[in-house]
């Protein structure tokens, strides 16, 4: 198991209406575990990161925190989700920015 104790960590979580009417995962919710999973593993939560759009073409939040994650100042280590899904659906696409953000030491961690 991974020692995160003082890493620094960045929740995302984002909805589509779809998703909130079908599974009721809202993005309060989605923070909410973000932050119950940083107080039970020593985590120091510095950022929080919403979307609310359904397709790639919409997150701009999304992009806008991988090129803070992947940048100069990379002001977290891991990237909270409350399931991969709510990065990307598309395998190719999680695979390439989870290339990317790996590359730049930053990890993709599932709360769930």
């Amino acid at each position: 198991m991974q020692n995160y104790h003082n890493t620094r960590a960045c929740i995302y979580a984002r909805v589509s209406a779809t998703d909130q009417v079908n599974n009721g995962v809202s993005v309060a919710d989605q923070i909410e575990r973000g932050k119950q999973w940083c107080a039970q593993n020593g985590a120091i939560l510095v950022d929080t990161v919403m979307d609310a759009g359904a397709s790639i073409a919409d997150r701009r939040q999304l992009h806008e925190m991988i090129a803070r994650a992947t940048g100069n100042g990379h002001p977290y280590d891991v990237i909270l989700v409350s399931s991969p899904s709510r990065l990307f659906r598309n395998a190719a696409l999680f695979g390439q920015y989870g290339q990317t953000l790996g590359e730049a030491n930053v990890a993709i961690v599932s709360v769930t």
